[in-house]
């Protein structure tokens, strides 16, 4: 018993991961809506101002595979072999760890349009690059892809940020986020010792 609970370990750490990077992603979504810097409909103010369009849900189950394809594991994948995996990679080399995580966010971050989405996408950046670092490519490029696929199912939601700061305190989806990104941090920190202790 103990020997199979040890190999199912390392995929209960990974789920944990996965929906930690969910959570952050609520909880900086949640926070970006609660400030002026959303608009009604839930864009930054930029996003609305360049015209950038809220997601269409996809109707029907081709439609949904293709969307689901086309607008999360794609674009997840390949965003994270770019930043997560070229560019994390090559200034790791050059520079260190820190560097690399810093300069992959970085980079992350720009690409993403509207200055409070870059500011998210670099936030969310850094989380991707921890995980890059203590569990290679596989698991960001997931988490990416999850975060992704349940932005477009569900899509933005019509919460106006007065809603939500009047009821942060009572709302459940919010503690559950903050629970799942503090096991989350817990678990990679404790990671970050075991590897320390090793060398």
């Amino acid at each position: 018993m103990p020997h199979s609970l040890f190999r199912t370990r390392p995929r209960i750490t990974a789920a944990g991961h996965l929906a930690g990077f969910v959570g952050a992603s609520f909880l900086i979504d949640r926070l970006w809506r609660a400030t002026a810097l959303a608009t009604p409909t839930g864009r930054s103010a930029l996003d609305a101002a360049v015209g950038v369009a809220l997601p269409v849900r996809p109707e029907g189950l081709t439609e949904s595979a293709l969307a689901l394809v086309r607008g999360a594991i794609l674009p997840a994948t390949l965003e994270e072999l770019f930043f997560r995996g070229l560019v994390f990679e090559g200034v790791r080399r050059l520079k260190g760890d820190t560097t690399a995580l810093l300069v992959s966010a970085g980079l992350f971050g720009l690409a993403h349009p509207g200055l409070a989405h870059s500011a998210a996408a670099g936030l969310l950046g850094l989380y991707l690059g921890i995980l890059r670092l203590h569990w290679g490519l596989a698991l960001p490029i997931a988490a990416h892809a999850l975060n992704n696929a349940l932005a477009l199912r569900f899509g933005p939601a019509g919460t106006s940020g007065e809603n939500l700061r009047e009821n942060a305190l009572t709302d459940p989806w919010l503690w559950l986020a903050l629970g799942l990104v503090g096991s989350s941090i817990a678990a990679l920190r404790q990671e970050m010792r075991s590897k320390t202790r090793a060398l």
